[in-house]
Parts: C-alpha cells; structure tokens; sequence
C-alpha cells in the first residue's frame, strides 16, 4: 500500500477528510429533533464523499468499509422518525462514528499501510441499532472498478483542488488535533511534522503572486537606476516609496495565510463539553459566539489544550449535578459560553461558565497554608483568584458555605501555555454564580509592532501589545517606602509600584542589594506602565530608542528556558536583540512582594 500512494496524494486525502469529518461533526451538534429526514442530506454527501476520495486515493478496502457505514446512514435517512432510538442517542452514535472515523484518518497519516487492517464492524453495529431495529448488517460490497465507482467523487475533489491549494506549512502543527481530551497533556511539546499542509484559497496566492511580480518590476528598476547612478532621481524616489507599501502589502498577505477561523477550535471544545457531560450525567449546552474571527493557525492550534482544559474542569467540577441545580433555582441544563471578538491589540477568546464558581478566599488561604505566598500581603479579590495559576495550587480546596470548588487542574500549565502564545489570561468568578476565564492573545506570532529601549548598556524590543501606556516619570511625583529599597508613584490617582527594567536584567549581586538605578538631572525618566490583571506597575527604562515593526524569532537551546525573554530579533541597524516579556517581568513581581 505505501508503495502504491505517493506521499502528495496521501496529505491531500487526509486534509480533504478531515475537512469532509468537520462537517459531519457540525452536521450532529446542529441537528434537531424536530428536523426532517431530508436533513440527513448533508451527512449523505460527507459519507458518499469520503467513500469517494478513498476510491480515488487507492485505498480499496476503506473505500469498502466506507460503502457499507453509507448503506446504514442511507436506511437511517429512509427509516420513519430518524430510526428507533431517542434523539440524543442518535447524535451520540453519529458522534461516536465520526470519532471511528477521525481515528483511522489519524493512523492513516502516519501508516498507510494501516488501511489494509481497518475493520468497520464495530461501527456498523452502532449504526444498526439507530436505524431499522429488524436490519441484518449488509454484506460489505464486494470489489469493485474504483474509477468507475468514484468518477462522481473524483470530479468533486478535483474541482476542490483546482479553488483550493495545499501549501506546505513551515513548522506547522496540525490543523485537525483529534487527541482525545483524556490523552492530552499540557506543557509537553509536540514533535514538529514536516509534512504538515495549510488549505489556501487559490485567490490568495493570486494576490501573492500579483505583490511580488509588481516588487520583482521595481527592483529591476532600482537595479538599473543604480547602474545608470540616478538613484538620487525623483522617479527612483517614487519606486523605493512605492516599494515600501509593496512590501507592506505582501507582509499582510503572506500573515493572512495563516489565518483561520476559530470555528473549529469552539467546533473541538463543544464536541469534548458534550462527551464530559454525558460520562458525568449531566446536561450541558454550549454558546458560541465569533465563530468566524480569525487567528493565526499556531494560535488557535496552541490554545485547543488549554481550552480543553478549562472546559473539561468547567464540566467535571464547575457545573453542578441537576439535584443541586435544583435546589439553587438554577437551570437544570447547565451553560458553557464561548466567545471570540476583535480588539485593538488583537482577539480575546473567553471562556463563561454558570456553575459554583471559585472562592477567591479560599485559594488565598490555601496558597498561604502551602507557603506559596506571604499572608501578609493584601490582594484584591481578582488577585486572590489569580493565584490559582501558581504553581503547587491544582488540588481541590473548601469553599464557603461547604461549597467544594477545585481550581482548574495543571492551571499553571494553562496559563503557561497562553503566555506561550504571547497571551495574558484573566479569572473572574463568584461562588454560585459561575467563572469567566478571558485570554487576550495577538492575531499573529510572527511580526508585532515594537518599541526599543536601552537597558544596562543593551538595546531590548518590547511588543507595544504589552505595555498599556508610556509616561515620563519627571511628571509623576515618586516616593519610597520600606527606606529606599520600593518606590511607588501616583499615577493619575492611583498609587502604583515602580520597578526598574534594570532590576530584573542584572545581575544577582545588583538584584539581592536592590540597587536603584540613579537618573541623570534633566533627562526623561521613561517608565512603561504595565497591566497585571487588576494592577499595574511602572517598569522605569534607560531610555526609548525607537519604534518599529520585528519579525519574532523563537528563543533556542539555552534561553529557552528564560521566562524574561520571549523571543528574538534582528533590529533595522543589523543588530541581533532580544525581545522582553514585560508581562512575566509583571508577574514575577507581584508573586515575590
């Protein structure tokens, strides 16, 4: 079989499948009771065109098994009353096929061989049950011409291919994570593939193509301007400008590539919501809003875990059994809200739930009884429930009124993972109310606007999503407090901590004696207010340098591990810096005060 399906041809069937299970699987969460055997339609056509494309692929004997599971969804179809089942048993086996057929495409990705051991009786015994009780299972087809059987199949995937063009992505995870949630583990990295692809509109590759045939012209002409030596001509002049806006252009458009809606990570988290529920006896609806807000694909990739995470905890502990909904007047079907919207800086995804919600004061006094803070330090009620992301804080504490809530497992994890993916996450909840998680993440990893500054002699980029404003100290009266050793300044009214960027980059004799950096008489004092979910802090730098636009390079081998920094850059002077990440800077602070 490998021998026989060239590599190319393997990645084409396996995105159009995963593309064709989407729909499947979109098909059950929208079905209704109420809804017609003409409904049926659209799973008709995803089962007849994966029959089609495994035909058409070579694979033989899925292309059998799959004949035999559309035979049983074609009596479904014609059987009055949607078959013999309740409805919600319906959707759970059409989900439960659907999950049979994900996993053989996930072995199939990596075995082709895998096709030749697919046995689909199993799930021609759950489809038997769902449709005619007195069916006998239909005898599997015997072999037949696949050009023949498939012509239908092939011209509808050649017509997908012709509007749509796998491109190789660089460094890509996949598109389709079908692990199930019980096998996922947060913090541990996935084994980059190197043959993942990318579906791209045909017509977005016009328009790259169109950007750099149009830069390609007005090179040639600088090119022969410098020959000529009239590069200081106006005429050269317009094309370096129009040059620029080229350039600019083509950044937006190759960015655009990688953008995908989150529809089917909210697709993913609903299909889980709903499985946790039915282990658990419970009844779960799901809300989702901004299905068609777009983020770059390693984003949306990157946030399936934690997600996941949030929602099988919501579910597992948050909800409540009906018997207690009951008894506090709430819904007997529990609420899980998905949401996605644009904002300046980017696209916040939040996560609401109705349930019990979390005690702020309980997980204050159970991170002092741990000794993972100070008992003495005074926290806002949004601080308080912050804390459920330190570390050795995932097991389950009291709440009042013997409410038992237990902090979202491996919390840390999650929220190492969003700040992974250059996001801040916030918790708000109120016992017996329910909890909102909001994640503020960037549109793109690649290419953020920036500001330089200098600090202790070096030259460090900071992405502007992450400083909320940038003032002149000189403007606000500062004062200490504890000696010398914490300064504080009021701003606007508010008194905020001050810290030097400084600090936090020297060396550990500096850092253990506390030293303040002097400021020089008349000079601007530059400080970057930064926001750590209900408080701020003033982080005070050397100097600005400038502004500009840096293409975001991962941090490799032994900065890896280097929580201050969150990436890597080549400055506009040739000049290799490093990209600070204020918001750990941020979070360390207030963690060890």
């Amino acid at each position: 079989m490998a021998e026989r399906i060239d590599a190319e041809t393997l990645a084409v069937f396996i995105e159009d499948a995963f593309d064709v299970l989407g729909q499947w699987e979109r098909f059950c969460f929208n079905l209704k009771p109420t809804d017609s055997n003409d409904s049926f339609s659209l799973l008709m056509r995803c089962a007849h065109n994966l029959k089609g494309s495994a035909g058409l692929a070579g694979f033989e004997n899925l292309h059998h098994r799959l004949h035999a599971i559309e035979d049983y969804l074609v009596k479904l179809r014609d059987t009055p009353g949607l078959g013999v089942v309740p409805f919600d048993q319906l959707v759970a086996t059409l989900l439960e096929v659907e999950k049979e057929i994900h996993g053989w495409m996930d072995r199939l990705k990596d075995d082709p061989d895998f096709e030749l051991t697919i046995d689909s009786s199993g799930v021609e015994a759950k489809l038997k049950k769902i449709s005619v009780a007195e069916a006998t299972a239909p005898t599997p087809p015997e072999a037949v011409n696949v050009d023949k059987s498939t012509s239908q199949a092939a011209n509808q995937l050649a017509g997908q291919l012709a509007g749509q063009t796998a491109v190789q992505g660089a460094g890509a995870t996949s598109q389709n994570l079908t692990t199930p949630a019980s096998e996922i583990a947060i913090g541990k990295q996935r084994e980059p593939k190197n043959d993942e692809t990318l579906r791209v509109s045909a017509s977005k590759l016009d328009r790259l193509i169109q950007l750099v045939g149009e830069i390609s012209l007005n090179q040639s002409i600088l090119v022969r301007s410098a020959s000529e030596q009239t590069l200081d001509s106006h005429k050269t002049r317009d094309v370096i400008d129009l040059n620029s806006k080229l350039v600019q252009d083509l950044q937006d458009a190759t960015l655009d590539l990688r953008m995908i809606p989150v529809e089917g990570l909210f697709q993913k988290i609903e299909r889980m919501v709903r499985d946790t529920a039915s282990r658990l006896n419970k009844q779960v609806k799901v809300e989702r809003i901004g299905d068609d807000v777009a983020l770059d694909k390693l984003i949306v990739e990157g946030m399936v875990e934690p997600l996941i995470h949030i929602a099988r905890n919501a579910v597992d502990h948050g909800i409540e059994g009906l018997d207690a909904r009951k008894k506090t007047g709430k819904n007997m079907v529990g609420c899980i809200r998905l949401s996605a919207e644009h904002t300046s800086t980017g696209v916040n995804l939040i996560f609401e739930d109705d349930g019990k919600g979390i005690d702020g004061e309980t997980v204050f006094k159970k991170a002092v009884q741990r000794g993972l803070i100070d008992g003495n330090q005074e926290l806002t009620p949004g601080g308080k429930l912050q804390l459920i992301f330190l570390p050795g804080l995932s097991t389950e504490v009291s709440a009042r009124r013997r409410a038992r809530v237990r902090p979202p497992r491996k919390a840390r994890a999650v929220a190492a993972e969003v700040q992974r993916m250059a996001g801040q996450v916030e918790v708000h909840s109120e016992v017996g109310k329910g909890t909102r998680i909001h994640i503020a993440l960037p549109t793109n990893l690649s290419i953020v606007d920036a500001i330089v500054i200098r600090s202790i002699g070096g030259l460090y980029a900071i992405p502007n999503r992450d400083i909320a404003e940038v003032v002149d100290l000189r403007d606000f009266p500062v004062s200490s407090i504890d000696g010398d050793f914490e300064k504080v300044f009021d701003f606007r009214g508010r008194i905020v901590p001050l810290a030097e960027v400084d600090y936090f980059l020297s060396s550990a004799a500096v850092r253990a004696a506390r030293i303040v950096m002097p400021t020089k008489p008349g000079r601007p004092k530059p400080c970057l207010i930064v926001k750590h979910h209900e408080d701020l802090i003033g982080l005070s730098v050397e100097g600005i340098v400038g502004q500009q636009q840096v293409f975001v390079r991962p941090l490799l081998g032994h900065l890896a591990p280097v929580a201050h920094f969150s990436g890597t850059t080549i400055l506009s002077d040739g000049e290799p810096c490093m990209i600070l990440n204020l918001p750990e800077l941020a979070r360390q602070y207030f963690t060890s005060q």
